[in-house]
């Protein structure tokens, strides 16, 4: 951060994301499972463009499930996800 400039900063800002420390499932497993995020032959793929999107680094298949949650997403929030081009 010392050497960032100013527009490095205030484009990480924009990205800020808050987690709820409470975990409370806003989406269920099954409805992770019928998303395609896991088990599927395109489920890291998948798990990569909503990771991209949310700028969560290259998570597992466990970790996003427990960080969409953390996000308070919900399965349509997902499937808007999985609709936008890789950015």
């Amino acid at each position: 951060m010392e050497h960032a400039c100013k527009e490095d900063i205030l484009e990480a800002l924009t990205h800020l994301m808050t987690f709820d420390e409470h975990l409370q499932v806003t989406l269920s497993y099954e409805e992770y499972l019928d998303l395609g995020l896991n088990g599927r032959e395109d489920s890291a793929e998948k798990r990569a463009q909503i990771a991209r999107s949310l700028h969560l680094g290259k998570p597992n298949a466990k970790t996003l499930f427990k960080r969409l949650n953390m996000l308070q997403l919900h399965k349509t929030d997902v499937e808007k996800l999985l609709g936008q081009p890789y950015e």
